[in-house]
C-alpha cells in the first residue's frame, strides 16, 4: 500500500476510533499489516501504554525501520503526543552480529527454550545474522532466507564484522555427502563430529584423498575429499534438476520430521529446500512462503511441468499447507510421514486426493526475488 494512502486511512480510523476510547493497537495494526506480512521473516511487538490522558508511550520492538517510521508518523498525524520506546533490531552497536552452528545442524525454535515449537534448522558453518539476546540462554537469530528464531548459545560461534569478512573470503568447503564423518587424525577411525549435506567449514587440502576440516568453534579433522568440494566451485554449478531429484530421492523412507532441514530428518519443505540447496539455491524456509515465488503453472497443466518444479497441495480453501518435487509422468517425490513418491495422475495408483493447488518453477527464476543462488548472496561471499 501506498504511504501516504496508508496514512489516510490510519488518520480517519484513528479519527473513528477515538469515539469508542482512543483504539491504538488499530493504528499498531494498520501499520503491521501494510509493512510486516509475514512475522516468519519480520519482527513486529509493538504496543501502546497510555501514560495519561494526553500521552501515549510506544513500546517494542522490531526489525523494519521503515515500519517504525510510517508507525511514527501515523501517530503524529493524528496529533497523539507518544513517547518512541521501539528498538530497532539488530542494534547497531551489537559487536558480534554473526553467528555460525558449530553442530551439524541445530534446532531453531520460535522462543527461547528447549520446551518450544521447533521451527526449523541451521546447518554448520551457515551464516547467521544475530537479532538479539541472551534470553534464556538463546539467542534470535536470523537465517539467509531471512526466517527468524531462536537457538540456544551454546550452538553457536559468534563473529564480529571484521572476522565474519575473514570468513566470506577464505578457503572453504562444503559437504556433498548425503551424510559422513569429520575423524580425529588422518587414520579415519575416531569420530570428532558427524557432518551432513550443507555443513561449510574452513579447511585445506591433505594429500590426495584427505581435507583437513576446521569448524567454527576451532575444532580440526579430515574427512574424505570426495565427501566435500570448494565452496566456491561449488556455488558455481549450474541448474541441475537431476541433481535436485538425486538429493530428494536419496532421504527416501526417511522419518517425517517437522521442522526439518537437514538431512537427518526433513518436513515437507524442509525436503525441497535441501535438495535445492545441494545445487547452491536457497528456497524460503515453509511451503507457503515457497509457493510466492518463482513462474506459475496450473495444476491442471500437469504435463507441462519439468523436473524438480515444485508443487504445492492444500485445503480446498486455496491455503498452501504442503509441497513436492515433480519428477516425471505425474510422479513427484514428498515428506509426508515419510519422504516417498506419489501422483498427481488420478489415474495412477499412487494417486492422492489432497487438493493440488500449484506448480511454480524455479529454473529461470533464480537471483529473483524469494530464491537465492548461494553465490549470490552476500552473506556467503564478499563481492
Amino acid at each position: 500500500m501506498n504511504i501516504r494512502k496508508l496514512l489516510a486511512v490510519v488518520a480517519l480510523l484513528t479519527v473513528s476510533l477515538s469515539v469508542l476510547g482512543e483504539d491504538y493497537s488499530s493504528i499498531v495494526n494498520g501499520i503491521k499489516q501494510a509493512y510486516i506480512p509475514d512475522r516468519r521473516v519480520d519482527l513486529w511487538e509493538i504496543s501502546v501504554n497510555e501514560l495519561d490522558t494526553c500521552h501515549v508511550s510506544l513500546v517494542g520492538k522490531t526489525t523494519n525501520a521503515k515500519a517504525k517510521t510510517a508507525l511514527l508518523q501515523a501517530f503524529n498525524d493524528a496529533e497523539v503526543a507518544f513517547v518512541d520506546s521501539i528498538a530497532v533490531l539488530p542494534d547497531a552497536a551489537l559487536e558480534n552480529k554473526w553467528a555460525f552452528t558449530i553442530i551439524p545442524y541445530a534446532h531453531i525454535r520460535t522462543a527461547p527454550g528447549h520446551e518450544h515449537e521447533l521451527a526449523s534448522q541451521s546447518l554448520m558453518g551457515n551464516p547467521l545474522k544475530v537479532i538479539e539476546g541472551p534470553v534464556d540462554g538463546f539467542y534470535r537469530i536470523q537465517t539467509p532466507e531471512g526466517y527468524l528464531g531462536w537457538i540456544v548459545g551454546n550452538s553457536l560461534k559468534f563473529m564480529n564484522d571484521s572476522q565474519f569478512d575473514d570468513w566470506r573470503t577464505a578457503e572453504r568447503y562444503v559437504v556433498t555427502a548425503i551424510y559422513t564423518y569429520m575423524y580425529t587424525d588422518t587414520n579415519c577411525k575416531e569420530i570428532e563430529s558427524d557432518l551432513v549435506l550443507g555443513d561449510i567449514l574452513l579447511g585445506e587440502k591433505c594429500g590426495k584423498d584427505l581435507v583437513r576440516l576446521h569448524t567454527p568453534d576451532g575444532r580440526t579433522g579430515y574427512t574424505h575429499a570426495s565427501d566435500v568440494e570448494l565452496l566456491s566451485k561449488w556455488a558455481e554449478q549450474k541448474f541441475n534438476a537431476d541433481k535436485i531429484i538425486s538429493t530428494a530421492k536419496s532421504l527416501m523412507g526417511s522419518t517425517y520430521t517437522w521442522g526439518g532441514t537437514s538431512t537427518k530428518g526433513v518436513d515437507c519443505s524442509g525436503l525441497t529446500k535441501t535438495a535445492y540447496f545441494s545445487n547452491a539455491i536457497i528456497l524460503q524456509r515453509d511451503a507457503s512462503q515457497q509457493v510466492l515465488y518463482g513462474k506459475k503453472i496450473a495444476p491442471k497443466d500437469w504435463r507441462k511441468a519439468s523436473k524438480a518444479d515444485l508443487l504445492y497441495f492444500g485445503t480446498t480453501s486455496g491455503r498452501v499447507t504442503h509441497t513436492a518435487l515433480y519428477i516425471e509422468n505425474g510422479k513427484y517425490i514428498h515428506a509426508s510421514g515419510r519422504v516417498k513418491i506419489n501422483s498427481v495422475d488420478p489415474k495412477s495408483p499412487q494417486y492422492l486426493t489432497t487438493p493440488f493447488l500449484s506448480i511454480n518453477r524455479v529454473k529461470g527464476n533464480i537471483d529473483r526475488k524469494g530464491i537465492v543462488s548461494v553465490k549470490n548472496h552476500p552473506w556467503y561471499f564478499k563481492k
